[in-house]
């Protein structure tokens, strides 16, 4: 749950052992006891949870955004709760739509009920929610707008704009909104939102 660079721990050992006292002829019992300290590294492996925040300029906004579910789950695969908000996802609801039971990770595809719903005029801007329970690699946070959904994003306009002018974007049959996201240690996240245009 805390992963760390430099850590240490201390392993104790107790060995029970038996021995017969001369004198006696007693048999009794003891324990060996020992200790050693190692250097180690908490490994992370828990994608992170990054989402969107989407807005149209001049216009309505949306969210959408994973939370770990449950939380600090083991082994792997980790899973989230997506959840989808605001007027651009027609939810009017403080809480929004919650999607349950998605795994974390590269392929988180948001479903048709969570289709962002845009005209082919509009200008969208799009803020990342970033989150991760290290730290996110910043230098590897991409965003943007492909062509289907699931895999490597392939990107149909430059990466990472502080604007999308959909009017000057060739949208095909399958547009998708995506979020690709890496933290220090190399866990992956990519989300995929699908778009509809008026």
């Amino acid at each position: 749950t805390s992963p760390t660079n430099r850590g240490a721990i201390t392993c104790n050992v107790g060995r029970r052992m038996s021995y017969t006292e001369r004198e006696s002829g007693r048999t009794k019992c003891t324990f060996a006891n020992s200790s050693m300290a190692a250097n180690v590294k908490i490994k992370d492996i828990t994608p992170p949870t990054c989402g969107l925040q989407i807005t149209v300029k001049e216009g309505a906004s949306g969210m959408v955004f994973p939370f770990e579910n449950p939380p600090d789950h083991f082994p792997l695969p980790k899973t989230a709760d997506l959840v989808i908000r605001g007027e651009l996802f027609n939810c009017d609801s403080e809480e929004g739509t919650v999607i349950p039971g998605m795994v974390l990770g590269k392929d988180m595809i948001v479903p048709e009920e969570g289709t962002l719903s845009v005209s082919k005029l509009d200008r969208i801007v799009l803020t990342v929610i970033g989150d991760d329970n290290y730290k996110l690699n910043n230098d590897k946070l991409r965003f943007g707008i492909c062509n289907g959904a699931g895999g490597e994003p392939t990107p149909i306009c430059d990466e990472n704009l502080p604007e999308y002018n959909l009017f000057e974007i060739n949208l095909q049959e399958n547009p998708h909104i995506y979020l690709d996201a890496t933290d220090m240690a190399g866990n992956r996240e990519i989300l995929f939102i699908p778009i509809s245009v008026k």
